[in-house]
């Protein structure tokens, strides 16, 4: 999500060029009627000329002599060199910029053909010129000129450009409308204010179409203009992004009144971005993001709207009439909001055409997410309960809306998730509403979240605790009386604790009925005190009619200490509620199960009202007093006896052929070698900035280009050195210089020669962040064959950064970051290392022990790889401590995202190896469209560095949102990754457009050796709607409960091949997982699991090796497996 931000810090460094255009008909010569006897004074152009007598830069020095402002017409004959009679255009060629507008009112007014299309253009003559032309005074005009080629077409600059017009220009796109790029269309910077851009088409432009710009920029109006498409808005002509905000403020972009709208589409990355702390109270209103300009077809952006980077209090949509935009079309996602607070999103269309009745998709171009909040986004309100303020977030091919990583605080309120406008009608997203990554203190009120393919609502992984889901009407139509169903309405998975489904007030109440699978599903160990009170589930709003789930509530696999009481569960067309494999001290009490609310009307459940599995836990049923009402069910209570499963994974076997595991030896450490021919530049003091600092030292290098290095010799006598640690710190008042250089070497194990230290094996100079005040401590931009080496990076928002498609070679080794210089604690980052934005051929560690990366700690993600392509992570910790045995968690390990493409994680040779245990979500994370081609292989994911013991991650892998074509594992010479121990799922594939991906050669719940379990919960979990994805020639043995499950509707074509499910590596010996080999469930179809003698698995004897639900066996395909015994592989 950061693409194209380095565009926005160029901008605050390099003022630009704002305009206000519009123009006449134009006539047989460039000439229109004077304004008349007594007109203010005019000045005419007269000639193409770049300049001299009656050239438009004449025309522009005497408009700012004159007096009262003048008028500026163009009286040019079809004689002058400059016009093309094809196309009826005259071209000025600029070898240098106009002279700046700095009078007030002048019109500067250009004529225009009978289609309206600019008759005058101003080209660049050569690469590098800085404007085409820049309004620095008030109450000026600008209409009707073409402008290409420039580095900025027009810029308003400074606080006396004020009042300003620009309109019906073309900006960056020829009077044909081919692409003339500038680098930006227009910006306005430096405290431009109150102007208005109207009826412009600003396309074409490389990095951007219009940038406002730095503080104090502010009350401007953008109105009516194409951005990113042809004219008429039906075609798409890219900028990189469309309109950016950075540190600009009041601004509006669009507006409620007829026509005032944009049609902000076709852009390549992003819509609109709104960035930095001062970017705030700024409105977008009546616009059409990523559709064309009927508001029906898809002309998509990458991304719709991003607001980032402590952007606060903006507002996108509303409630007055005419103040909705249509976000849909877009292909990541529709909004996207990250470390910001306060926004607020009312009002809007997002995923549906202008009507509000139709998805906004195209063959197979799919929108994917709706709403993100991402990265301690807080505060931000999606929706709204009074009359307009409701959002439509409906038709995403993954997520409506979605929140990662610490958000907290944030409100969804009133929308319709998954149906049309009417809320009548299904228009699914894949899931409604995910709540992830340690998202906290969420409310989720008064919602419609019906229709979608997978679940209503997701709440998943540890950490996601204390949200609230109030009030909201989940598989039902907007009067809660008819079924709109998603799948399953309520899943709470994998650790997400102590969340509050419901309340004790009847305006809490959830409605959760007409589900195709379960009302409410609690599952997965550690998922423990959610506490699900008051609802409706099974029956409709008025709690008198029944309106089933397929089952009202299942408390499953491990879930622990969950409270369910004081809900209807009745209606519901198998049981009522459901308590098996594992779930144990739950309290389930005061509820009504089978009856209305009052407990006398029959509203029975199909089958049973409560049914008790046999491995279920202890649980509680009943209190003095608070006992459940159970009635009118064919079955009231059920238990099936208790059994202890006769083999189970958490009884590993012995370990005999395993020897004791080497003691772990710190790699020593000694300084690079620097050649001679290299520039050397001394860091001699631990202050940030001046004679002798780093700061110095990096503009230093910067500048000296060609082969250089930084090597630190600070004496003990400096301020920032530390005897009880043998360590100096740098504390940073403000983001360094960034790295431009190429070929340089930054090498903090240089500061061992200056003084013996206590530590030799580890970094000793600490590079601090001051609490996350700082955004980086190098950020490498553009720079290559770059070493960074032998620092403790903490307590940034991001610990180093590599960006830009020149960003290639560098190398990031023997650092830690995200611990402190013992390694033993925490001292966060909140991203480790990012690699971004076309960055390419980098290596994050070594082959080399001492080129180990220890990158554990951090808030967020340890690595992220973000739209950046060929870069190897190797050789690192990440997760752990430096003795590689002990977590010190990142929330997720290594993350993949945003188009990044042939990355490679770990490798099959010496040294390779990462180990990425004991995060507290993902070990490795695959996410997004366009991740493709990504290989994870040779890496333990889940154990300590030894592959004998777990440090579990919540799931060793991760794939999802669309990554498609990527490798896990492999077949060649240490290429299989030990994935185990981990509390979920080793291998996890889910969601719709997640396809194609191979899981091959790989041990999974297995110690390294192949012969002990180390068990996952599942070894390979696949759901959501994934598809023909690869299971293949893995070890899937000793896991808690499954080797592999698939489920859900539309997760189909899966293979499963040439797998040993509960053996040894030799296939010899059982090592079963605790309950079944394989299992299918939900409503997958047209998988394969074994299908030919050349395919098949060999499947060990569990207490079910083969597990498919009985409506699913005809469409699955199960065939040629070997290894299970009579009875023990029969389908149920």
């Amino acid at each position: 999500m950061n693409r194209g931000v380095t565009g926005v810090i160029a901008v605050l460094s390099a003022l630009a060029v704002l305009e206000t255009m519009r123009s006449f008909a134009g006539a047989a010569y460039a000439a229109q009627a004077d304004s008349g006897p007594g007109a203010r004074p005019t000045v005419l152009v007269q000639n193409t000329a770049a300049g001299g007598e009656g050239s438009l830069a004449e025309a522009i020095r005497r408009a700012n002599s004159a007096r009262n402002g003048a008028l500026v017409l163009f009286r040019i004959p079809r004689s002058d060199p400059g016009f093309d009679a094809r196309c009826g255009t005259w071209t000025i060629r600029l070898a240098e910029p106009l002279p700046p507008i700095t009078a007030d009112g002048i019109d500067l007014d250009a004529p225009r053909s009978e289609k309206g299309r600019p008759q005058v253009v101003l080209a660049a003559a050569r690469e590098g010129i800085e404007y085409a032309l820049c309004l620095a005074g008030g109450s000026n005009r600008v209409c009707g000129l073409s402008i290409g080629g420039f580095k900025h077409g027009i810029v308003l600059y400074g606080p006396g450009s004020t009042h300003n017009r620009v309109e019906h220009n073309f900006v960056g796109l020829s009077p044909q409308e081919t692409p003339t790029p500038n680098d930006i269309g227009i910006v306005l910077s430096d405290g431009a204010s109150n102007n208005i851009l109207d009826g412009n088409t600003i396309s074409g432009n490389r990095s951007m179409g219009v940038c406002f710009a730095s503080r104090g920029t502010a009350g401007n109006i953008l109105r009516a203009c194409r951005i990113g498409c042809d004219a008429d808005g039906l075609r798409p002509v890219p900028n990189g992004m469309g309109v950016v905000l950075a540190r600009a403020s009041d601004t509006t972009i669009g507006g409620a009144g007829r026509g005032d709208g944009n049609v902000i589409s076709g852009n390549s990355d992003i819509g609109i971005l709104m960035v930095g702390k001062w970017t705030s109270g700024n409105r977008v209103l009546g616009n059409l993001i990523g559709v064309d300009a009927t508001g029906s077809r898809l002309l998509h952006n990458d991304k719709g709207i991003v607001i980032k980077s402590l952007a606060h209090g903006n507002f996108i949509g509303g409630s007055e009439p005419g103040a909705r935009n249509i976000i849909s079309g877009n292909l990541q996602i529709g909004i996207y909001i990250e470390a910001s607070d306060e926004n607020v999103i009312a009002g809007n269309y997002i995923g549906t055409d202008a009507t509000g009745t139709r998805a906004v998709v195209e063959g197979s171009l799919q929108q994917g997410n709706g709403v993100e909040f991402n990265t301690l986004a807080k505060n931000n309100v999606l929706g709204g309960m009074r009359p307009g303020q409701r959002n439509v977030i409906s038709g995403h091919k993954v997520y409506g809306v979605v929140y990662y990583g610490h958000c907290e605080r944030n409100r969804t309120l009133g929308n319709y998730i998954g149906t049309d406008a009417a809320g009548r009608s299904a228009l699914p997203n894949a899931t409604g509403i995910c709540v992830d990554c340690a998202s906290h203190h969420n409310d989720i009120a008064g919602n419609l979240i019906s229709g979608n393919l997978n679940y209503g609502l997701f709440f998943v992984t540890r950490g996601t605790e204390h949200n609230t889901l109030r009030g909201n009407l989940i598989g039902t139509d907007a009067g809660g009386t008819t079924a709109i169903p998603n799948d399953i309405g309520l899943v709470i998975s994998t650790g997400a604790s102590e969340n509050v489904v419901g309340g004790g007030r009847a305006e809490d109440r959830n409605v959760i009925s007409g589900n195709r699978q379960s009302g409410i599903m609690i599952t997965n160990r550690f998922t423990r005190a959610n506490r699900v009170e008051g609802n409706y589930i099974g029956v409709d709003a008025s709690g008198t009619r029944a309106l089933g789930n397929k089952h009202g509530v299942i408390l499953a696999t491990f879930p622990e200490a969950n409270v369910v009481t004081g809900n209807v569960i009745s209606g519901n067309r198998t049981a009522g509620l459901i308590v098996s494999e594992h779930a144990r001290d739950n309290l389930i009490i005061r509820n009504w199960i089978g009856t209305d609310v009052s407990g006398s009307r029959n509203l029975a459940n199909a089958q049973a009202g409560v049914f008790v599995g046999e491995r279920a836990g202890p649980n509680t049923f009943a209190l003095p007093g608070q006992e459940n009402v159970i009635k009118f069910n064919p079955v009231g209570f059920h238990s099936v006896p208790q059994t202890q499963p006769a083999t189970s994974a958490q009884q590993p076997a012995s370990r005999p052929h395993l020897p004791a595991p080497k003691r772990f030896e710190p790699p020593s450490v000694t300084p690079m070698a620097i050649e001679r021919s290299r520039k050397l530049f001394t860091v001699i003091t631990t202050q940030d900035g001046g004679p002798g600092s780093l700061r110095q030292a990096i503009e230093q290098a910067n500048r000296a280009g060609g082969p250089s290095a930084i090597v630190f010799r600070i004496p003990k006598s400096d301020p920032g050195y530390d005897p009880s640690s043998s360590t100096w710190t740098i504390r940073y008042g403000d983001t360094p210089v960034p790295i431009t250089a190429t070929d340089l070497i930054i090498d903090g194990y240089s500061q061992h020669q200056e003084a013996a230290t206590r530590n030799p094996t580890s970094p000793c100079i600490v590079l601090n962040g001051g609490k996350h005040s700082v955004e980086a401590a190098f950020v490498l931009l553009g720079a290559a064959r770059v070493t960074i080496r032998g620092f403790v990076i903490n307590e940034f928002v991001y610990g180093i950064q590599i960006w830009g498609n020149a960003a290639r070679g560098n190398r990031i080794v023997g650092n830690y970051i995200g611990i402190d210089p013992t390694g033993s604690r925490s001292a966060p980052n909140y991203n480790g290392i990012e690699i971004l934005s076309g960055a390419a051929d980098n290596t994050i560690g070594g082959v080399d022990p001492q080129d180990r990366n220890v990158v554990s700690g951090n808030l967020h993600i340890g690595i992220r790889i973000s739209d950046a392509h060929g870069n190897r992570i190797v050789g690192n910790f990440v997760g752990l401590d430096p003795g590689g045995t002990r977590s010190v968690p990142n929330y997720d390990g290594v993350c993949v995202e945003g188009r990044a493409r042939a990355n490679r994680i770990g490798g099959g040779g010496p040294g390779e190896r990462n180990v990425i245990s004991g995060n507290v979500a993902y070990g490795v994370d695959l996410f997004g469209a366009g991740v493709q081609e990504n290989t994870v292989s040779g890496n333990f994911l889940g154990t300590d560095w030894t592959g004998t013991t777990a440090v579990p991650n919540t799931y060793g892998v991760l794939l999802d949102d669309r990554a498609s074509r990527n490798t896990i594992g492999g077949t060649g010479p240490g290429e299989w990754n030990l994935i185990s121990g981990n509390t979920a799922f080793g291998a996890y594939i889910y969601n719709n457009g997640t396809n194609s991906n191979v899981v091959r050669g790989n041990r999974i719940g297995t110690d390294v050796s192949g012969t002990t379990a180390i068990p996952n919960e599942t070894g390979v979990h696949i759901d959501g709607g994934a598809c023909a994805n690869v299971v293949d020639q893995n070890v899937i043995s000793g896991n808690l409960v499954a080797g592999i499950t698939i489920f859900a509707p539309y997760t189909d074509r899966n293979l499963i091949t040439r797998n040993l499910i509960g053996t040894t590596l030799n296939g010899r010996r059982p090592l079963p997982n605790g309950e079944v080999g394989v299992r299918i469930a939900f409503g997958p179809k047209d998988n394969v699991v074994g299908g030919s003698p050349e395919t098949g698995n060999l499947i060990a004897p569990h207490q079910q090796s083969i597990d498919i639900d009985r409506e699913l066996r005809a469409s699955n395909r199960v065939s040629d497996n070997t290894g299970t015994v009579p009875g023990q592989n029969a389908l149920r």
